[in-house]
């Protein structure tokens, strides 16, 4: 037997073995037996063919790479240029994102891993809305938390006029918010936090489609209390005198109800849907905020809605516009955001 080119099985005790011969012939013993075979010349499994020539046979070009690099061109030997199959970048990027691989990043563009893709470029975003904290807030949010570039212009601007005096008529539906994205329209509050909520990397997974309807369910019931007698938001922004006082007694006594569907909801939870924000847990944010403004107490039997709201206010992007945002005052007597 041809010991030199014997490469024996690991296992103790070992019943086989594997023999290489000269090119084209393989021998294999098994537990005393002996089966022969020819092999067609060009198999060879663990020697290179022999070679006319004294230098040793050269690589395949390519045959060793590790994740599309070509490592033949970090050792200088690379002589097919553009027309190499592999990358020839000498600096790959960030680190691959372990989470994104699993399904499990949510933090979109915000993530400083690589995600495996080169992002595209994001649109040039115009948010229009009067100069209060109402339906456009939640939408700013998510900007703000994912670092999405964005311009906030008061309709007045945008439109070069009032908004009773011919700017509700340039709007689609005669509704705002509105978001410009490069150039082009898009109305209604909902599906603009649903478009930026997917440029942000809010929304659960395409492929789970229940979860993301759920995320939209939370978002949907959210927005119960910012509509009709139930809105909150002209409550702190607009409403004044017996109005005011009215509608602010109309809201607090509805609101213990609705608070206690989303403790429920929310249980033991980070946030609504687990460990990871989403679109909707912004929405939510929205409304319990402005509540706090009618009454500092309004969350005084839901400390898990309290913990959450801490929770949402620390995110990373979110403290710092908490922070930076003009401050509602006036409320009920002459409301206005603080410059």
């Amino acid at each position: 037997m041809n010991t030199e080119r014997t490469n024996r099985c690991r296992k103790d005790p070992c019943f086989c073995s594997l023999d290489m011969f000269s090119r084209g012939q393989m021998t294999i013993a098994f537990g005393g037996g002996l089966f022969a075979g020819a092999v067609f010349v060009g198999l060879s499994l663990f020697s290179p063919p022999a070679s006319s020539s004294s230098s040793p046979p050269a690589r395949r070009h390519g045959a060793k790479k590790s994740n599309g690099i070509c490592l033949e061109f970090f050792k200088g030997k690379c002589k097919r240029g553009s027309a190499c199959p592999y990358s020839h970048d000498l600096n790959p990027g960030p680190e691959i994102c372990r989470d994104y691989q699993n399904g499990r990043c949510h933090r979109g563009r915000a993530c400083k891993y690589s995600h495996g893709t080169q992002p595209k470029p994001l649109p040039k975003l115009k948010l229009v809305y009067f100069p209060v904290r109402a339906k456009a807030e939640m939408i700013r949010m998510c900007l703000e938390f994912a670092k999405i570039s964005y311009e906030f212009v008061d309709a007045a601007q945008y439109f070069g006029v009032q908004w009773s005096a011919g700017g509700k008529g340039q709007a689609p539906f005669g509704q705002l918010p509105l978001l410009e994205v490069d150039g082009e329209v898009l109305a209604q509050s909902g599906s603009i936090m649903r478009y930026v909520a997917r440029l942000a990397g809010l929304t659960p997974k395409p492929k789970d489609q229940f979860k993301f309807a759920l995320c939209d369910s939370i978002f949907e019931a959210a927005q119960d209390l910012a509509v009709g007698d139930l809105n909150v938001n002209p409550i702190v922004n607009v409403y004044t005198g017996l109005k005011f006082q009215e509608r602010k007694r109309t809201y607090l006594k509805a609101f213990p109800a609705k608070a206690a569907f989303f403790a429920k909801f929310l249980g033991g939870q980070a946030f609504f849907l687990g460990e990871n924000p989403f679109y909707c847990d912004f929405a939510v944010y929205h409304v319990l905020s402005n509540t706090l403004l009618l009454d500092t107490d309004a969350l005084t039997q839901y400390p898990s809605l309290e913990a959450f709201m801490s929770r949402v206010a620390s995110l990373p992007g979110i403290e710092d516009y908490l922070e930076r945002r003009p401050k509602c005052e006036g409320i009920g007597v002459k409301p206005m955001l603080a410059t």
